[in-house]
């Protein structure tokens, strides 16, 4: 059903916007009739099915955008990994709070509702996203869409939260930093190497 359903959706867009070749407009017109053919012989509706696409998607990015009311004002601590983002219009620090290492820069940024921008009361002690950290402070349910560069280019970061962080702190128990810190200097230095051998 799903591969009679992909056809359909594919080719009618092809035919709207105009981009079939005359010499296949005949052919593919007729793989369209099939494929809606023997989908209603198995007793699909096509635009039953079609309208039900729409709502499965809007459902999609709702899960991806809500938030927990009762989380409003918490007082939480969060860890993640900091991605630094420059500093807000009044000059406070900011960043971005992943569950992962690596997001925004070498893998996809998080949902907009798993991450979380965090607006510092100083610059934070952890200088790398690579070793995780505690943040403490306010949670607050904020809106913000901002693009920043990151290791890899721009990455748009939107998020559905605002942590007011009191405190940045070396997450214990949770990673082995000391290893973390080894492997980041080996890749740094890899990077050194290259460069002043031209292989960069």
């Amino acid at each position: 059903m799903l591969e009679g359903l992909r056809t359909v959706v594919r080719l009618e867009t092809r035919f709207e916007q105009g981009d079939i070749p005359e010499d296949a407009q005949e052919r593919l017109m007729t793989s369209l009739a099939d494929a809606g053919t023997r989908l209603e012989d198995n007793g699909h509706d096509i635009e039953a099915l079609l309208a039900q696409r729409w709502i499965v998607a809007e459902n999609r990015k709702r899960a991806t955008t809500s938030t927990n009311a009762d989380l409003e004002d918490a007082d939480v601590a969060i860890n993640g990994f900091l991605i630094p983002a420059g500093s807000n219009d009044a000059g406070a620090p900011i960043a971005y709070l992943v569950p992962e290492v690596g997001m925004c820069s070498h893998m996809p940024p998080p949902p907009p509702n798993q991450l979380i921008r965090v607006q510092l009361a100083e610059p934070s002690p952890i200088s790398t996203p690579y070793v995780m950290v505690q943040v403490s402070g306010s949670l607050q349910q904020q809106a913000s869409d901002e693009t920043i560069f990151v290791s890899d280019g721009e990455t748009r970061m939107l998020s559905m939260w605002l942590l007011n962080a009191e405190t940045v702190v070396a997450a214990t128990g949770t990673t082995d930093t000391v290893a973390l810190n080894e492997w980041q200097e080996r890749i740094r230095s890899k990077i050194l190497e290259r460069k002043s051998t031209g292989n960069d």
